[in-house]
């Protein structure tokens, strides 16, 4: 019988659509699949220096533990005996990534203008939102935010009810377009900055509430908005991390992380995707 892979962990950065099964492994970290329908094969991971493999049966079931030592990419075979170098059936592969940590220094600015419109967000909350963040990019595929420094902004102009980006859109006045009044701000020495507004829009029906954020991965800015539906603002931020990433189109798939906020059903990151927003271990 095929060989079954299943995370111990789910959201753990273990790909089930990947062909074979595929795995991201931090470096100096451990993941641990439980495997089912192995019989009396045995793992056998080529090239064997990227990671450590422990396997060991647990009640019904074997674990499979597998310790990052470098970044690269690897296959565990399960074969009939050490050294074996025949065929083996892909359902029998398990595909590893070894990644090393990407590291994000984002700077946060909380908004207000100099009519009174100002984000609810409060900053003692921030540690909190970037744990939620990291639950997912980290935990998946080794990007971890962090912290660079977190202020309060006054933009010196009305800004109105809802920042717009507008300077796509025909028709819109220049002075619809807010977005660069507000990235004015940036901290150029961050990785990334996000800019938390009361209102965002990036469309021609800015009184239509349709969008929770945006980002610009050329400018490494982010505009969030502060009411966040259908989606955690965890979610959000870290859906807006993978663009900055380089991951510009939305997937068609709705239980990725990267698929619209509108459709969007889940929180996985794709082994190609895992790949594109940290290419070490490819």
């Amino acid at each position: 019988m095929p060989t079954v892979f299943a995370p111990r962990i789910p959201m753990f950065g273990f790909d089930a659509s990947a062909s074979p099964k595929w795995q991201m492994v931090p470096r100096g970290w451990e993941r641990t699949l439980v495997v089912r329908g192995a019989g009396a094969l045995i793992p056998d991971l080529i090239p064997n220096d990227i990671a450590k493999i422990t396997y060991s049966r647990v009640g019904a079931d074997h674990h499979l533990t597998i310790k990052g030592l470098k970044a690269g990419k690897g296959f565990i075979r399960f074969v009939p005996n050490a050294g074996f170098t025949g065929p083996v059936l892909n359902s029998d592969i398990l595909e590893i990534s070894v990644k090393t940590e990407v590291k994000i220094n984002t700077a946060f600015h909380y908004v207000k203008d100099n009519a009174g419109h100002k984000t609810n967000r409060n900053i003692g909350d921030l540690n909190a939102l970037i744990r939620g963040v990291n639950r997912l990019l980290d935990t998946q595929a080794n990007v971890r935010m962090y912290r660079k420094s977190a202020r309060s902004i006054t933009v010196p102009q009305n800004l109105g009810a809802t920042v717009r980006f507008s300077s796509h859109l025909p028709g819109v006045a220049a002075a619809e377009h807010e977005w660069d009044d507000v990235t004015n701000f940036a901290d150029a020495a961050a990785d990334f900055n996000v800019f938390f507004v009361w209102q965002y829009e990036q469309d021609a029906t800015p009184a239509v509430n349709n969008t929770r954020a945006g980002t610009l991965a050329g400018e490494k800015n982010c505009l969030m908005q502060d009411v966040i539906t259908g989606s955690s603002h965890a979610e959000t931020l870290a859906h807006e991390t993978i663009h900055l990433r380089g991951i510009g189109p939305h997937s068609g798939t709705a239980t990725h992380l990267i698929a619209s906020g509108a459709v969007r059903t889940g929180q996985l990151i794709s082994r190609a995707q895992a790949n594109t927003i940290n290419p070490s271990g490819t």
